[in-house]
């Protein structure tokens, strides 16, 4: 019987530092050893997901930019996209430019920041997760003359008021979705793109019945995928209207709280 595996990486299998536990990794090569699928499905691109992850060599898919592709780990290959198609991110990042706000893109894998702030962050901020991080500082330029699909757009701002007035801009365009707000950026994917979506295609091509599914995360980007698993897992520090979708509320990310209900779970009846 075949048994999959969803889990997010930011707030749930890396601690508020951003760093992979060694109980994180433990559990996930014990997890791969009782014959789990193990994919972690994030907002992240996929030149994102932390190293201390995929170096385990126990990840067979992965379902990245919040379910605008899906890669076959062991064979690079990618498997499912829906992306926005470049007219629409070009729509997009015009539209932008009255805002003047931060952006990145995620295009083939990548991510892609039109400024040097937003570069340095990353490097302070993720443990330089990204291996490639390029910027771009004319990001409309670069897809109007490349042609490039896009994965995902996030937008940043210290200003709510701005991201308010550009949403309300955005509500016009079709063909995209913004699936996650926080207080300081949106993430616009395809309209269509959404972690829920991406797994149960992953699921039906792989034969894994819903009700041998776990998923566990723990934001509003991961609710999708908490609706079509059999088993679904919160963590302690995801918000009300995450928890609610439900079956199981974990520890918080701050106290190992990812290894400790998956071992509770899934791992308390095994040697």
């Amino acid at each position: 019987m075949k048994k999959l595996l969803a889990f997010d990486i930011d707030g749930t299998s890396i601690n508020p530092f951003r760093y992979v536990t060694k109980k994180t990794q433990e559990t996930l090569l014990k997890l791969h050893e009782e014959g789990y699928i193990l994919v972690p499905t994030t907002g992240r691109c996929l030149d994102g997901i932390p190293r201390r992850i995929l170096d385990l060599g126990v990840c067979e898919y992965a379902i990245t930019s919040n379910g605008s592709r899906i890669t076959n780990l062991k064979t690079n290959e990618d498997i499912y996209t829906e992306l926005i198609p470049d007219d629409k991110a070009i729509e997009v990042l015009n539209l932008e430019k009255h805002f003047k706000t931060f952006v990145s893109l995620h295009v083939n894998r990548t991510s892609y920041d039109n400024h040097w702030t937003q570069y340095l962050a990353r490097r302070i901020l993720f443990l330089d997760d990204f291996k490639r991080n390029p910027v771009v500082r004319d990001l409309y330029k670069f897809i109007e003359e490349e042609h490039f699909d896009v994965e995902k757009i996030q937008i940043f701002s210290f200003s709510q008021g701005k991201l308010n007035r550009m949403t309300q801009s955005l509500s016009k365009i079709d063909c995209i979705n913004i699936p996650m707000s926080s207080k300081n950026y949106y993430e616009i994917t395809a309209a269509n793109a959404d972690k829920g979506t991406a797994l149960k295609w992953l699921l039906d091509r792989l034969e894994i019945d819903v009700e041998n599914t776990i998923t566990i995360g723990d934001d509003m980007n991961d609710v999708s995928m908490l609706k079509v698993s059999g088993t679904s897992i919160a963590m302690g520090n995801a918000q009300y209207d995450v928890k609610k979708h439900a079956n199981y509320i974990a520890p918080k990310n701050s106290q190992n709280g990812f290894a400790k209900i998956l071992s509770k779970l899934l791992l308390q009846n095994t040697k």
